[in-house]
């Protein structure tokens, strides 16, 4: 593939009947974590016209803003939330004590309820600058402005095969669960192990589940069929057998 495995950011394949690019997150988070102005590489199947290009690059703002974001939120949420648990008690004991109403209760946990969340909103926003939060999503932003791109031909015949599969329907594309395509004996083992694991990460991501409940909803209320996204389940088998014989 000319790069090391370990050095990939991402890989995009090009689903041409579906007008998308595919990303495949590798190591992409460690980007965002900590290889601070080190290039980020991709890999394609082919060049990508400026719209395509584009789209990529703002999937992986995107990705970075969350993922950071994320780190943050991950380091100070015990301690924000334990400080803006006894902002609560606090208010609410200081505010039964100093106000007699003839409704008990209700306006103490109104204002507990808004000092602690005022408070953990606070917190958040100092820990953001603490941790340099602008600072971390400014360099990755220039990084992916200047991302590096490399065309692999093991990319591009998984395109090919993946395009021919979303030409099929569902009961067509179960002859592939039961015989092995022989396309695959043209990529190398070693390719076809890695995009297998990060495809296979992909499929058990959040955000694909999300992507697919979204997509039976809107496909249900148009009387099509449940949108499961077969294709990519048997390429994911047959690279999976491949890599393995």
């Amino acid at each position: 593939m000319g790069l090391d495995k370990k050095d990939i950011a991402f890989v995009g394949i090009n689903r041409s009947a579906q007008g998308v690019v595919l990303l495949l997150h590798t190591v992409f988070f460690e980007y965002v974590s900590g290889k601070k102005n080190e290039t980020i590489y991709g890999l394609l199947g082919q060049q990508l016209l400026g719209d395509q290009l584009t789209a990529v690059k703002e999937s992986l703002i995107k990705t970075a803003r969350k993922n950071v974001l994320h780190q943050i939120n991950e380091k100070i949420f015990i301690f924000s939330f334990l400080i803006a648990s006894s902002v609560f008690f606090l208010a609410f004991f200081f505010m039964s004590i100093a106000i007699r109403d003839p409704i008990p209760i209700l306006d103490e946990l109104i204002i507990s309820v808004v000092s602690s969340l005022l408070t953990y909103f606070l917190m958040r926003n100092y820990f953001r600058k603490r941790y340099k939060f602008d600072e971390l999503y400014r360099d990755v932003l220039d990084r992916v402005s200047a991302l590096q791109i490399s065309i692999s031909s093991s990319v591009e015949s998984i395109e090919s095969i993946l395009a021919e599969y979303d030409q099929l329907s569902q009961f067509q594309l179960q002859v592939f669960r039961t015989r092995p395509d022989e396309r695959f004996a043209k990529i190398p083992k070693s390719d076809m192990a890695f995009f297998a694991g990060i495809l296979e990460q992909y499929l058990r991501s959040k955000e694909y589940r999300q992507d697919q409940t979204k997509k039976r909803k809107i496909l249900k209320n148009i009387g099509a069929n449940d949108g499961s996204d077969e294709s990519l389940d048997i390429l994911l088998f047959q690279l999976k057998r491949a890599s393995s014989d």
